[in-house]
């Protein structure tokens, strides 16, 4: 019998009893340390896959900062064009109060023209009744 350092380790209830189903319903394995050791041998064994873990990682940490550029640019358009659109709206709102007045002024002008002349005279003299 080959001797091997003993280690000593708690576990959750459920992991107990996983390693206690597995010892009992396999054949292969005698006792729950042994289906340890397998699993620490199969993940020793493993390092090949790890690697390729750590790259398949590497490259989608790569893609996704990749994609958080691309969306963060994305974002410092839009936030432009808001900013564009704002500025467009305000002009906008000055024209509308322009146009406004400018009809007011018109009606008041044509008003003034159409009035009988007794009352362009009174306006004239006592100023414009609006």
């Amino acid at each position: 019998m080959i001797t091997m350092p003993r280690i000593s380790i708690t576990v959750p209830d459920e992991l107990d009893e996983y390693l206690n189903q597995q010892s009992s319903e396999s054949g292969d394995f005698d006792s729950k340390s042994e289906v340890v050791r397998e699993s620490i041998r199969s993940m020793k064994d493993g390092d090949v896959e790890v690697d390729e873990l750590e790259r398949e990682l590497e490259e989608k940490q790569s893609h996704y900062e990749d994609e958080i550029e691309e969306l963060e640019t994305t974002v410092e358009r839009l936030e432009n064009e808001k900013r564009t659109i704002l500025s467009q709206r305000e002009e906008n709102q000055e024209l509308v109060k322009w146009a406004k007045e400018e009809q007011s002024l018109q009606r008041r002008r044509e008003k003034r023209q159409t009035a009988p002349v007794w009352k362009r005279a009174k306006w004239w003299l006592t100023g414009y009744d609006s």
